[in-house]
């Protein structure tokens, strides 16, 4: 819905990406290994990185791709 925008949510230590953003974005813009994590009864697709790192990965997404980046903490 939004294509230019991107969603990073945290989750412990990490910031994760899930379904279409996981491999479009996660996958191909940012190089990270793009899972399915089993979650009920299917799978979710889905990439994340340390938050320790969250600078340089919004620096790569809005400085090199022109992307907006919204946080959500704490899921």
């Amino acid at each position: 819905k939004y294509p230019d925008s991107v969603l990073l949510v945290r989750v412990g230590d990490f910031y994760e990406l899930y379904f279409e953003q996981a491999d479009d974005i996660g996958g191909v813009l940012l190089g990270l290994q793009v899972v399915d994590k089993k979650f009920r009864n299917g799978t979710v697709r889905f990439t994340g990185f340390p938050a320790r790192s969250l600078l340089r990965y919004v620096e790569i997404l809005v400085g090199q791709h022109s992307l907006s980046v919204a946080l959500c903490e704490q899921f």
